[in-house]
């Protein structure tokens, strides 16, 4: 059963290992890379073709958005979701504005990420629908 390749984009290495943790529980997912930047992150969708990108909101240089933006331009672009901890209706308004699929806290993440894939990998066989209700 195919996993959705995923990419984790975050300055702080400890989020980016709390994620990976989290969703290596899952063998739905697979996590295909890591990086600390929001160039990094457009260097990385090129290179690993990840189904799934988290994004950071707030980043030294390029921002999670401006990434978002210039990720989403690609003809075959990845689902992005932003995740924040400034989870505020004005930034998901403009994480819609710039194409980003969806906006989960990072406090929540555990409990706010996996409903959110569930409804944008509705794959017939099953990979996210399976995943029980935490």
């Amino acid at each position: 059963m195919p996993s959705v390749r995923t990419l984790i984009v975050d300055d702080n290495p400890r989020f980016r290992d709390a994620a990976t943790r989290l969703l290596a529980t899952y063998e739905q997912l697979e996590v295909v890379g890591s990086v600390q930047s929001a160039r990094d992150a457009i260097d990385a969708v090129d290179t690993l073709n990840p189904e799934l990108v988290l994004m950071d909101l707030v980043m030294p240089g390029m921002n999670g958005l401006e990434a978002t933006a210039e990720i989403k331009r690609r003809p075959t672009a990845p689902r992005v979701v932003i995740v924040t901890l400034e989870d505020t209706p004005e930034h998901r308004v403009r994480a819609k504005d710039v194409g980003a699929d969806g906006v989960v806290g990072k406090v929540g993440l555990a409990t706010e990420l996996l409903p959110l894939l569930r409804e944008m990998f509705p794959r017939p066989c099953g990979t996210l629908s399976e995943i029980p209700p935490s």
